[in-house]
């Protein structure tokens, strides 16, 4: 438990930056079994479709 004002407001933007880095790793991992479903179904189309917007997910999330 927090005693501090300092820690106090540490655990709630903890909570915050779980919360954002769940949901978007969540999307990630969407995004990147949608291109390994296209591959495993062989469709290369849908693969490099998928592979395409899964990139700038990919990225942004590794950089936020």
């Amino acid at each position: 438990m927090a005693n501090s004002a300092t820690a106090k407001k540490r655990a709630r933007q903890a909570v915050k930056r779980r919360e954002r880095n769940v949901s978007q790793m969540s999307r990630v991992r969407t995004y990147i079994k949608n291109v390994v479903k296209a591959i495993a179904k062989g469709d290369k189309t849908a693969a490099e479709s998928s592979y395409e917007r899964a990139v700038p997910i990919i990225d942004s999330t590794a950089t936020s």
